[in-house]
């Protein structure tokens, strides 16, 4: 993938795409070639928006699953909330709570319609505030 502003990873329910994107992010967070390709280490912030309470149990089970000391990952943060993408106090704290940490080389907000509560994702209004917002 290269260096973009934005990117969407999208599938079906249930069809790993959050393991997929846990994959990615602690690739660039250790600095660890990711599926045979070379990454540049850089600080990543996952917006666990769906399942907040989850995520640490599954970056657990990632590290557990690949050999490494979560607690040794530096690079890697969590915001465990469901900030409101149309809420420009909402996307504030968010902003803040990045910089907070320094220059972030990924972004991952996970899931796009738990960032968006009430949005039309089929009306152009709303989802291109919501992806501006991003």
């Amino acid at each position: 993938m290269p260096q973009a502003e934005l990117g969407i990873l999208f599938g079906a329910s249930g069809s790993g795409k959050t393991f997929v994107a846990l994959d990615y992010a602690f690739a660039i967070a250790r600095g660890r070639d990711w599926r045979g390709n070379r990454v540049k280490k850089g600080r990543v912030m996952v917006i666990a928006a769906e399942g907040g309470s989850g995520i640490g149990k599954r970056a657990q089970a990632y590290s557990d699953h690949h050999g490494f000391n979560l607690s040794k990952v530096e690079n890697f943060r969590t915001i465990t909330a469901a900030p409101d993408f149309l809420n420009d106090d909402d996307i504030s704290e968010v902003i803040a709570e990045i910089k907070r940490h320094g220059e972030t080389a990924l972004i991952v907000v996970d899931t796009l319609a738990q960032v968006s509560p009430g949005a039309n994702e089929n009306t152009s209004e709303d989802m291109s505030r919501v992806l501006a917002n991003i």
